[in-house]
C-alpha cells in the first residue's frame, strides 16, 4: 500500500466513526456501523478455529459471518476486517465473497498478489476502525509516560522490552475492545512502535507472529516465575 493510499483509508474510517457519532471503544459499537449500513452479522458456530470470517451478499444484503468461537477481541477484528472488505468494495463478479483465514490477517504491506493486498487494505482499515487517533493518541501517551519511556516503544526479544509490549497491549485492552494483532498493526502503522522482535517463518517452522508471540510470552512468563 503506497502512503496516500493508507491516508485514503484512515480518513474512511474515521468518516464511519464520526457519522455513526461513536466516541469511545468502537469494537464495541460495530452493531451500530452494521445496522446503519444495513449489514446482517452472524456468528456460525461450526468453524475450525483457522476460519475467521466471511463476506458476502445474501439476496442482495451484505452479510458478514464471524467465528462464534473465537473471544470478543479476535472477533472484534474479524468484523471489522469484513467492514473493511465491503466499504473499500473489494466484492465483484469475478470475487463475489471472501473467506478470511487466519493467515489472511498477517497480511501488512510486504504483499505477493492481488488478493493480499487486498486483505493488507481490509487490515489496515479494521486497525484503523477499532482504534481512531484521536481515542488511542491519549491511552498511548499515558501509558508512555507510566513506563518513563518516549514514542516509539521499542520491542524485540529481550524479556523487559516483550513484557513492556505486552503491558502496553493489556493498557489498551481496558478500553479498546481490539486483538493484539489489531494494536500491533495500528502501532506500527502510526510509527509509535518499532517492532524487532527476531521471527521468520523459515526459522520458526513457518508458524505465525500470533502463535510466535504466544510461545515467547509463556517462556518469558515461566522464567520470571521460576526465578
Amino acid at each position: 500500500m503506497t502512503r496516500k493510499h493508507k491516508v485514503e483509508i484512515e480518513k474512511l474510517a474515521m468518516e464511519i466513526v464520526q457519522k455513526y457519532n461513536i466516541t469511545e471503544n468502537p469494537g464495541a459499537n460495530l452493531q451500530v456501523i452494521a445496522n446503519g449500513e444495513g449489514i446482517e452479522l452472524l456468528a456460525y458456530p461450526d468453524w475450525e478455529d483457522h476460519i475467521c470470517g466471511r463476506f458476502l451478499y445474501v439476496e442482495e444484503t451484505p452479510t458478514i459471518f464471524y467465528n462464534a468461537d473465537h473471544g470478543k477481541n479476535r472477533q472484534a477484528f474479524t468484523i471489522a476486517h469484513e467492514l473493511g472488505h465491503y466499504f473499500l468494495k473489494h466484492l465483484d463478479d469475478a470475487e463475489p465473497e471472501v473467506v478470511c483465514l487466519e493467515r489472511d490477517f498477517e497480511e501488512m504491506d510486504d504483499v505477493s498478489d492481488e488478493k493480499a493486498e487486498r486483505e493488507a487494505e481490509a487490515n489496515f482499515f479494521a486497525a484503523c476502525l477499532l482504534l481512531p487517533f484521536n481515542l488511542l493518541q491519549p491511552v498511548f501517551d499515558n501509558f508512555m509516560e507510566k513506563i518513563g519511556s518516549r514514542k516509539p516503544l521499542y520491542v524485540d526479544n529481550q524479556s523487559c522490552n516483550f513484557l513492556d509490549y505486552k503491558k502496553c497491549i493489556y493498557t489498551i485492552q481496558i478500553y479498546f475492545l481490539a486483538s493484539e494483532l489489531a494494536i500491533r498493526y495500528r502501532l506500527i502503522n502510526l510509527g509509535w512502535m518499532d517492532f524487532n522482535l527476531e521471527f521468520r517463518k523459515e526459522k520458526h517452522d513457518f508458524v505465525s507472529i500470533t502463535k510466535y508471540i504466544q510461545k515467547l510470552f509463556a517462556e518469558i512468563s515461566n522464567t520470571n516465575f521460576d526465578n
